[in-house]
């Protein structure tokens, strides 16, 4: 089952501030204001938010998950591309570096010498 996206974005930020902090889903939770069950059930897809929870919670993420949801949401324009990658989905992750591959591949050898500083 495909989620909206709307949805997703928040639930990878969310997610990615579970991974990245010392937070935990019921210190959201409770931050946030929005009741942990709902919490619970929206991050396992099984329901969606009120909109106002919605942008509780969006805005009760750390700075650096708020600004990435927010920019994929096309809230904030930022050109902030390590944020963006962050906060990507796997497959949109993928798809960035299927990209680069492509590019680096269309270039040649000659401006690949910075590679190695990348890896």
């Amino acid at each position: 089952m495909t989620l909206p996206y709307h949805q997703q974005v928040l639930i990878d930020a969310v997610q990615l501030t579970l991974d990245r902090t010392n937070v935990s889903a019921a210190e959201l939770a409770e931050t946030s204001g929005v009741n942990g069950s709902s919490l619970s059930r929206f991050m396992n897809g099984k329901q969606d938010l009120k909109a106002g929870d919605y942008f509780a919670l969006l805005n009760a993420l750390p700075d650096f998950a708020r600004k990435a949801a927010t920019t994929r949401l096309g809230i904030e324009d930022s050109t902030d591309l390590i944020a963006l990658i962050r906060a990507a989905s796997p497959k949109e992750k993928a798809a960035v570096l299927n990209l680069m591959a492509d590019w680096i591949e269309s270039r040649g050898s000659t401006e690949t010498k910075l590679m190695p500083e990348a890896v």
